[in-house]
């Protein structure tokens, strides 16, 4: 992904992509977003959602101190993966991991929605795309395919 594009992400999700720990190897920004730039949407998209989750759960439990910060987002197998890591206060209560369990199950179904999308989305332009039948595959539309 273009830097340019990179930075929008940066400077709207700051609490995502940020040092985890203070450790720059532990943040997807250590090699970048690793992606086409058609996928800035869908990053977007799921970077907005899974911040007005962590919002709003820490507005209802703000003792908890909820976090999701990205481990690496990029392409594979011509799909999107979203890595990332959960944060969290030290020494929860027991019905507080269960709101912990909850929050991380919403998160990770947000992911997983944003993955399985962008074998639908063409990873250069952003239009409707499909999956090729390659070894390697890629997720294009068919006049970015026609360019390759």
């Amino acid at each position: 992904m273009h830097s340019e594009k990179q930075e929008t992400l940066v400077s709207r999700y700051p609490e995502i992509f940020r040092d985890y720990n203070g450790d720059p190897q532990r943040t997807c920004m250590a090699w970048g977003i690793e992606c086409g730039d058609g996928w800035f949407d869908l990053i977007d998209t799921i970077c907005k959602a899974i911040q007005n989750q962590t919002e709003h759960v820490n507005r209802l439990w703000p003792n908890l101190k909820f976090g999701v910060v990205a481990a690496q987002v990029k392409e594979k197998y011509g799909t999107l993966r979203f890595y990332n890591e959960f944060i969290y206060a030290d020494g929860l209560e027991e019905h507080d991991r269960d709101r912990l369990e909850k929050y991380i199950t919403q998160v990770n179904g947000m992911v997983s929605f944003a993955e399985f999308m962008s074998g639908r989305i063409c990873e250069v332009c952003g239009q409707k795309g499909s999956l090729d039948g390659s070894s390697f595959p890629r997720c294009r539309c068919k006049e970015c395919e026609n360019k390759q």
